[in-house]
């Protein structure tokens, strides 16, 4: 017959050990606290910077008017523009026989895949019938 023991140890940690291991999660939740500031403050900086960044450049943004002829002197600057996005020639997709007249053609391919087991065992007859 097998027999098994338990064996478990309980440590009962006296008043000062308590105290001290409630001091030092203490100071870990004040460390935390200081990073979360630190990483808070760069935060609040970079988005500072980026909305600065935005508004220089919306400052000096030059509106075209006319899409067919484009300037000289606005060379280098920021402009945007709006009109009609046309093309003349189609896209097409060889693979798949398809041509139409956009200016973006995206294909999305899916594939499913699976392993297949097959286990065949045969069991002896014993009784006939």
């Amino acid at each position: 017959m097998d027999s098994h023991t338990r064996v478990t140890y309980r440590d009962n940690p006296n008043f000062f050990q308590r105290v001290s291991n409630s001091f030092m999660g203490i100071f870990i939740g004040f460390i935390v606290i200081i990073a979360s500031f630190a990483l808070l403050w760069y935060n609040e900086g970079r988005a500072v910077q980026t909305t600065r960044s935005l508004d220089e450049g919306l400052s000096k943004l030059i509106s075209l008017k006319s899409t067919e002829v484009a300037i000289a002197e606005n060379n280098g600057k920021l402009v945007y523009l709006t009109g009609p996005l046309k093309t003349d020639k189609p896209l097409s997709n060889a693979i798949y026989g398809v041509a139409v007249q956009a200016v973006k053609l995206r294909r999305s391919v899916e594939m499913y895949q699976w392993v297949e087991h097959e286990h065949k065992t045969s069991v002896p007859l014993l009784y006939r019938v």
